[in-house]
């Protein structure tokens, strides 16, 4: 491994839920009952409707819950339906991050997570456990690499921080956990296009797939694949190509806030840096005639 892959692990294998800072649990519960409400407000979405189709197109007795689907379907297409629902709205969570065009929408991970669980007959405690860790590992890269700035979308860290998560609930060891990240990240270095021009469907539909092909390298880690020993310092990699990746502050809270709590609830469905502008609008409103405005500038 190299130095930040067994910061990962390290740090993904020794949290245990009773290690947990006291604040995780609600938390972490406001965190999923926010995404489960956005998921609600696009579930009726031509995007998600399509990947809803999918879904029910794979069914599984195996596989996890996807939203409007009667039967369970294949872990990966029911992750990317639920989380297409969740984030097409644009209304889920968000972290801005201490990297200029770093940030990223943690609760991404969330259908991902409570899948994983639902896949182990695991509890809410398991929950919280892969929330807490998902939100510190995605935190702390959205504070340490400008993706936008390089080109990159924020699937990538969706990638890395869904894989850490998941792998907590499957149980999976450090040589195990690392070969799972390290299948989730070198495939699935996104592409910042998806957010520029004109947005198509992938906009809600991009970090989702990131959380949807971290199970997979999951599954793959799990039985037995393997994946580069070296994807972010190694030749060609990570720390190559987007950016050095130290993790020196992970796991340590930021003025005093864990990752849970550095991300923000949207109070309007809008993207995150317009929320200023429509909030000053929406005041606006309140004082101002809109029939007598002749033109705007």
């Amino acid at each position: 491994m190299d130095r930040t892959m067994e910061a990962l692990t390290h740090f993904t294998c020794a949290t245990t839920y009773k290690g947990l800072p006291t604040n995780a649990v609600p938390m972490a519960v406001r965190r999923y009952l926010d995404s489960v409400g956005c998921a609600a407000g696009g579930f009726a979405s031509e995007s998600c409707r399509i990947a809803r189709e999918l879904a029910e197109s794979a069914t599984s007795v195996n596989g996890i819950s996807a939203f409007g689907i009667k039967d369970r379907s294949t872990p990966e297409y029911a992750i990317f339906a639920n989380s297409c629902a969740t984030r097409y709205l644009d209304f889920n969570d968000g972290y801005v991050g201490c990297a200029t065009g770093g940030g990223v929408h943690p609760s991404d991970m969330a259908p991902a997570i409570v899948g994983a669980v639902e896949m182990v007959g695991g509890s809410g405690r398991d929950v919280v456990l892969a929330m807490y860790i998902g939100y510190e590992v995605a935190a702390t890269i959205a504070d340490e690499v400008p993706l936008r700035a390089r080109g990159w979308d924020q699937g990538a860290n969706i990638s890395i921080a869904t894989a850490a998560a998941v792998g907590k609930v499957f149980g999976l060891d450090a040589q195990t956990l690392s070969n799972a990240i390290a299948l989730a990240i070198t495939p699935s270095i996104p592409l910042h296009v998806t957010r520029a021009g004109e947005l198509s469907h992938w906009k809600g539909c991009a970090a989702p797939h990131a959380a949807a092909t971290a199970m997979w390298a999951v599954r793959l880690a799990k039985a037995g694949m393997t994946g580069p020993s070296r994807p972010f310092e190694g030749l060609h990699g990570y720390g190559e190509n987007v950016f050095p990746l130290r993790l020196a502050q992970l796991a340590k809270p930021l003025d005093g806030r864990i990752g849970l709590e550095r991300a923000f609830t949207k109070p309007l469905p809008a993207e995150a840096h317009s929320l200023a502008s429509v909030e000053e609008f929406l005041r606006l409103n309140t004082e101002i005639d809109v029939n007598q405005i002749e033109s705007v500038r």
